[in-house]
């Protein structure tokens, strides 16, 4: 399989979870607005009933209650509108999808969906061993880094020493044997 055609399949799994969770959240906001409609309508309609009813002595008497179903109708067909765009818009996706789909079965001569998805699996799991694998090369590569380092300030050390004369290095090996003795000194 291609680069180009992983990427587009990863591409347009990306793109259906986004408009799934997108029409998912869209139909839960929709049916808690309608919920919450009914219930406003269904109190609005309790309190005007008992109002009429004291006002009436106990007697309830429907006002136009051909007022009260357009009402709702109308109502209903707003909010059947909103759920035809989001299934229209659902369908599209999906739609989008098969023709992905499609392509893929073209261009790789698999026919099966499922074997489709096993193969993006298997890939994926590859790309992320491999990922996985970068990223600890990565890391032994700043450890050696940080260790020729160390040997690069080990080796001019050196070679300073080398550098010097012997009359400095008697110098240094006395300034040396004299911390010593001082810290001897510290420490009893």
């Amino acid at each position: 399989m291609s680069e180009e055609t992983h990427n587009q399949i990863l591409a347009l799994k990306a793109k259906h979870e986004t408009d799934k969770l997108n029409f998912e959240t869209k139909i839960m906001d929709l049916q808690q607005k309608l919920q919450e409609r009914d219930d406003n309508e269904l109190d609005r309609t309790r309190s005007r009933d008992l109002k009429k009813e004291k006002e009436n002595g106990g007697v309830v008497e429907f006002s136009n209650p051909a007022a009260l179903l357009k009402n709702r109708l109308q109502k209903w067909l707003l909010n059947n509108k909103e759920k035809k765009n989001l299934m229209d818009m659902y369908i599209r996706n999906v739609k989008i999808i098969e023709d992905a789909f499609e392509q893929i079965k073209e261009q790789t001569g698999i026919s099966a969906n499922q074997e489709i998805v096993t193969t993006f699996c298997k890939s994926e799991e590859q790309n992320y061993s491999l990922y996985n694998y970068v990223n600890t090369l990565n890391n032994e590569i700043d450890i050696i880094d940080e260790q020729n380092k160390a040997i690069e300030d080990e080796i001019r050390r050196h070679e300073e020493l080398c550098d010097m004369n012997n009359l400095e290095k008697d110098e240094l090996r006395q300034k040396l044997d004299a911390d010593a003795a001082d810290l001897a000194d510290n420490i009893a």
